[in-house]
């Protein structure tokens, strides 16, 4: 079972890192972080197939606290004070997997600062993680072209190998792209994956330590996204008017 086998792996994980904040080995250092950008992904899927057993078989006897307690964290901390038996080893499981995927989550946070500090400006430390490892380090990534940036970490979708829906791969985890309509969502890709590829360039070369460049870099994305956005309602309000003027012009022609 994959949940099992998560809780067998986090051991020698764990170990790693705390190993790679003792030493200042740079291959304990890139290991680490590979699998720290990968693993709370994996963890964050076990999660959901845990809650749902818990609320399946707890929530048939009790179903009214799901309705108190909105958060699923604190519905299975209350399942667990509970001491409902059948739940019990799952909600342990639960806690055990949210705490891990929290110094994941950290441990990539503080590397990251140092590693790639503009890059992780831009698009937030985990993010620019699974970029730099999608890419095969920060030099390969300041070497990619924006549309092969979009593409890193995508998957495919359904069995026969073809995807339905547009995929961007990592970029579409960033909070920036998250911001903006879906049909905007291409060029808005774009114009972050050339800033990334920019700030990759950067930080390989340890020109700016402090960020400043991957900052400036994210105000100039984010200004740019907000024409796209101003410019396309206003020619959407101009196509309105033209569509609902056009009967009134006919009319208006036919009176004369």
């Amino acid at each position: 079972m994959a949940i099992e086998e998560e809780i067998k792996q986090k051991s020698g994980l764990t170990m790693a890192i705390d190993e790679s904040k003792h030493e200042d080995n740079d291959d304990n250092h890139v290991s680490a972080l590979c699998a720290s950008s990968c693993y709370p992904d994996i963890i964050q899927d076990s999660l959901y197939i845990l809650y749902a057993f818990i609320r399946d078989n707890y929530g048939r006897n009790i179903p009214e606290v799901e309705s108190l307690v909105a958060h699923p964290i604190d519905y299975v901390r209350a399942v667990k004070d509970a001491g409902f038996e059948i739940v019990d080893g799952a909600c342990d499981q639960v806690l055990d997997l949210v705490s891990l995927r929290k110094r994941l989550l950290d441990f990539v946070d503080n590397r990251m600062v140092y590693i790639a500090p503009n890059l992780s400006a831009i698009v937030g430390a985990t993010v620019a993680a699974k970029l730099m490892v999608a890419a095969g380090g920060l030099e390969l990534l300041g070497k990619m072209t924006a549309c092969n940036v979009q593409l890193l970490g995508s998957q495919r979708r359904n069995l026969d190998g073809l995807s339905t829906r547009l995929h961007f791969g990592c970029l579409q985890e960033s909070d920036i792209l998250q911001t903006f309509p879906s049909a905007l969502t291409i060029g808005a890709s774009s114009v972050l994956a050339s800033a990334c590829s920019t700030a990759a360039r950067v930080d390989s070369m340890g020109n700016d330590l402090t960020g400043n460049t991957g900052k400036n870099l994210r105000e100039v994305v984010v200004n740019k996204i907000n024409r796209y956005c101003n410019a396309g309602r206003e020619h959407s309000d101009l196509r309105t008017n033209i569509a609902e003027g056009a009967p009134d012009s006919k009319a208006l022609a036919g009176l004369s």
